[in-house]
């Protein structure tokens, strides 16, 4: 492949490529990492707003009830938001594996096409 790539001249082209995907592979590890953080700040208010103290003298019994319930549905929506990001974690790593795989596929595929012109090429 190096030999072709050398043959055909275009080593500058490659090497732009892959400094351009350098680039970009940097950009989103940076937004991933933002958005990780993003995330577990939003994870922390969330369970911010689940502190209250339910057993205070100042709530009556059916204040304290509401609060109670209150407090518990805040902790199945964050449960909630916490499997939902695990589920996109997961997704996003999928599809970035088939995106791999199917960009392999497609170069070795290009390779392979370009080699067996050649030999026809080479033939006549």
């Amino acid at each position: 492949l190096r030999s072709q790539i050398q043959a055909a001249g275009k080593q500058e082209a490659v090497v732009e490529f892959f400094n351009t995907q350098k680039q970009l592979i940097a950009k989103q590890e940076e937004l991933e990492q933002e958005l990780h953080e993003k995330e577990q700040l939003l994870l922390a208010l969330r369970q911010d707003i689940c502190s209250i103290d339910v057993n205070g003298s100042n709530f009556s019994e059916s204040e304290r009830e509401n609060a109670e319930l209150y407090v518990e549905w805040k902790e199945i929506l964050q449960q909630k938001a916490e499997q939902y990001i695990t589920f996109r974690q997961k997704q996003y790593e999928l599809l970035m594996h088939i995106n791999g795989r199917r960009e392999t596929l497609r170069i070795i595929t290009d390779l392979l096409t370009e080699s067996k012109l050649e030999e026809l090429h080479n033939q006549e």
